[in-house]
């Protein structure tokens, strides 16, 4: 749980663990570079690099329903909670000759890192933040990829027509919180009120809005009636 630099935090932590992988002394583009800008600002030349793109945000179908005051001995106890699910475009480019193919090694590095480390720690969402509150916590964000058909992901491109469709994959961020700090403060008393139901005819008068209401007594039921006083009526008698 965070608060409004959550969102630029899970892509900077994001960043941060694809840099990691694509640098380790193992990759043969260690060279490549991370970016985090909009897909059309291209970069000049066949420099390899991977550019991580939010482009879609929506709210958690699980956990939207979950945000509700919180309230105890006459106060809020609970921040309002917000809760977010992040849509990321993965795009991949380099060098693809034959004999060098970069941008696709790129993509099998970034894409198997990820499915062996598919969170995001809190320790690193906390450092991307530049949080040095030591009694913060943060939540793990977890990584998915996103089942994109090839109608979906040209569609996708299609709101970039300056540049062509390249290489890429689309992966979910899931859920990050958005608590921002608000004044906790005394909640207005619940004021209880009862019904009672009045015969036909009966003028009833009702207290002002604002004045407290006593429940009425329930009065006591009556005993069940007995065999021959049911026979008694069915056959006329008192």
């Amino acid at each position: 749980m965070g608060d409004f630099r959550i969102i630029g935090g899970v892509t900077q932590a994001l960043a941060l663990s694809v840099q990691r992988a694509i640098s380790s002394p193992q990759s043969p583009v260690a060279h490549a570079s991370v970016t985090t800008s909009r897909p059309d600002k291209q970069e000049q030349g066949e420099a390899p690099r991977v550019n991580i793109y939010l482009f879609h945000v929506q709210p958690n179908a699980f956990l939207r329903n979950d945000d509700v005051p919180t309230i105890m001995e006459g106060r809020y106890v609970k921040p309002p909670t917000l809760a977010l699910d992040l849509y990321y475009l993965l795009s991949f480019y380099g060098n693809d000759k034959r004999n060098k193919l970069e941008s696709q090694l790129l993509m099998g590095i970034t894409m198997g890192a990820l499915h062996a480390q598919p969170f995001i720690e809190p320790a690193d969402l906390k450092r991307a933040v530049g949080d040095t509150d030591a009694g913060e916590v943060y939540h793990r964000v977890a990584l998915s990829v996103e089942n994109m058909s090839v109608h979906e992901l040209s569609r996708l491109w299609q709101t970039f027509p300056q540049v062509p469709l390249v290489l890429s994959t689309a992966y979910k961020a899931t859920t990050v919180l958005i608590s921002e700090e608000v004044e906790l403060g005394p909640v207005n008393p619940v004021i209880y009120r009862d019904f009672t139901l009045f015969p036909e005819g009966r003028e009833v008068t009702y207290p002002p809005p604002n004045e407290p209401v006593t429940p009425a007594v329930t009065p006591k039921e009556p005993s069940p009636a007995t065999f021959q006083q049911i026979l008694n009526v069915f056959r006329g008698r008192k």
